[in-house]
């Protein structure tokens, strides 16, 4: 009498979930976003200097990034441009969306500057899923 033989049972992975990098001087954004992305089966990298996020983006891949325009913050000068610009430059190919309490005409021109959107504060949160959907599968197809 010979043993039975079970076959191994074969399950692909499951499919890497998305990579978003928040960036914001405002603990309670950052946590509400992380908790919210994450709620929506993102994983989320959240960093409240924008120092942080240029290293985190020479080091890894996302999908997307959320950036704060650190108005108001005393880290930046008074460009409304200078932290997300240079965190635009670092994300390459990968969409860049502002977070921002400005007036919105401040930054009525994001497509010029190669930005993938705004997002104003306060924002809904059913809104920043949604937005936040629709850009990374753009980006992924564009992958």
């Amino acid at each position: 009498m010979t043993a039975l033989q079970v076959p191994e049972l074969y399950s692909p992975p499951a499919p890497a979930r998305p990579t978003i990098l928040v960036v914001d001087h405002e603990q309670a954004i950052l946590d509400l976003v992380r908790d919210c992305l994450a709620d929506a089966g993102y994983r989320v990298v959240v960093t409240a200097h924008p120092a942080d996020a240029l290293i985190a983006l020479s080091s890894f891949r996302f999908d997307l990034v959320l950036a704060g325009t650190f108005a108001g913050s005393g880290r930046v000068d008074d460009d409304p441009w200078a932290a997300v610009e240079s965190i635009r430059q670092a994300a390459g190919e990968t969409p860049v969306v502002i977070f921002t309490a400005h007036n919105p005409r401040v930054y009525a021109t994001f497509h010029a500057h190669g930005f993938a959107g705004v997002i104003a504060k306060p924002f809904d949160l059913d809104c920043l899923v949604a937005t936040t959907d629709r850009l990374v599968a753009r980006h992924v197809r564009a992958a």
